[in-house]
């Protein structure tokens, strides 16, 4: 099921893509019908004033013949340029129909995607109570029926506040927690399934520019002033096409409702959720291939690229972006030879490039990074001894604490970053 729903949110974002393309190209055609317009008018003009001088009685033959031709390649860049502007009203009229199309589509999935949401709830809700029912009948089994039984629970209880207060671990406890332990283990597992690093977008064009235009201002990352305006990749440090940098968050929007539980975020937008990253990056990142791991140097916080798919060692990002059908009708020419040509395993240890004070949050960073290297461990990606958990902490008790959520995700708060002293509200 949930399988079946990232499918669908991957189409959903595909579809996305192609509705921002198709309403970019619209107010390109906009654009040049205004161009188209305002040289008729120019031309326009220019007749007027050539049908003017020709009522002239003083004109002699050659300037007679001069305004004549001149009024005949008026006449003529006049037609070329009717027909251009019905030309672009023909494109504009097409491109309109299949934005209308594509979110026709859109609201098509995202239904889809809301029936399977609430089949995947009922099933999640139906093996809850499954695992409270036998919570249930392993405490009537050790505490006996009836009115026993309650006198036997009450005295666990009691015993329980008396192991904690002592510090100690009687042995009632060491009989049941196994049992408890295993339930609230389970639970945890089913919980962390949830948040899997797997390349899917199901974010509205809307929410995407508006996020995209946040980080932005946030990272002092605003496009070039040139005619087709490039933003600067934050890992490669190199200008691309702005269409081919994407606003990526940390913590997935999708995941939004438990963004203050698991990270302590009030806004999934906060900008420091996200990072400015050539499109096939940002999909490696979403598809736990590669994660961000932070390393004091001299001083200073560095995130530094961990890959975690050995495969892709000798893979050129470029290529990963055909693979994935994100060059987005760019060719290889149109990008910096550096992004067309550089491999993942040369980016293995190269550090995010920030041009201000401004940095990501460490704790999403590290739980997109742990979460990463499960799935990747999972899937046998990691090369021989490749493990990375001991690099994804500045300090061992703060790994210590997210690693405890992690593992008992109702018993330890999301950890504070370390390096400005923020709390996980912050």
């Amino acid at each position: 099921m949930a399988t079946r729903v990232r499918d669908i949110q991957l189409k959903i974002g595909e579809v996305i893509e192609d509705i921002t393309d198709v309403v970019e190209q619209v107010r390109t055609t906009e654009a040049a019908e205004a161009e188209v317009e305002k040289a008729e008018i120019a031309v326009r003009a220019t007749l007027c004033e050539i049908a003017k001088k020709l009522k002239r009685l003083d004109l002699n033959e050659p300037e007679r013949a001069a305004l004549v031709a001149e009024q005949q390649s008026g006449v003529a860049e006049m037609e070329q340029l009717i027909s251009k502007q019905e030309h672009l009203r023909r494109k504009e009229e097409h491109l309109r129909r299949k934005e209308e199309q594509l979110r026709g589509k859109e609201e098509q999935l995202r239904r889809k995607e809301e029936q399977l949401r609430g089949k995947e709830e009922k099933l999640r809700e139906e093996l809850r109570e499954e695992l409270r029912e036998e919570l249930r009948e392993e405490r009537l089994r050790q505490g006996g029926a009836g009115d026993g039984g309650r006198v036997a629970m009450a005295a666990t209880t009691e015993a329980i506040k008396a192991a904690f207060t002592d510090m100690g671990m009687p042995t009632l406890i060491q009989q049941t927690m196994p049992t408890l332990m295993q339930a609230v283990g389970m639970m945890v597992q089913l919980h962390l399934t949830k948040f899997d690093y797997s390349a899917s977008k199901a974010s509205s064009s809307r929410q995407m520019d508006d996020f995209k235009e946040r980080l932005q201002a946030f990272y002092d990352n605003s496009p070039n002033s040139d005619q087709h305006q490039h933003l600067r990749c934050m890992l490669l440090n190199a200008q691309l096409p702005k269409t081919l940098v994407t606003a990526g968050h940390l913590f997935k929007h999708c995941w939004k409702a438990e963004a203050r539980v698991v990270v302590g975020l009030t806004d999934i937008n906060d900008a420091r959720n996200g990072l400015l990253l050539f499109k096939p990056l940002e999909h490696a990142f979403d598809d736990s291939r590669i994660c961000f791991t932070s390393v004091e140097d001299a001083g200073e916080i560095q995130f530094k690229l961990k890959l975690l798919d050995s495969e892709l060692e000798e893979i050129k990002v470029w290529d990963y972006a055909a693979e994935h059908n994100l060059r987005k009708n760019y060719d290889a020419s149109q990008i910096s030879h550096y992004a067309a040509t550089v491999t993942f395993g040369e980016l293995h240890g190269k550090p995010l490039v920030f041009t201000n004070s401004n940095r990501p949050y460490k704790r999403c960073l590290r739980f997109q990074g742990l979460q990463a290297m499960r799935r990747a461990e999972a899937n046998n990606w990691l090369p021989k001894g490749g493990s990375p958990t001991q690099e994804m902490f500045c300090n061992s008790e703060e790994g210590k604490r997210l690693d405890a959520w992690l593992t008992m995700a109702a018993q330890a708060p999301p950890p504070p970053d370390a390096d400005d002293g923020s709390s996980a509200t912050d």
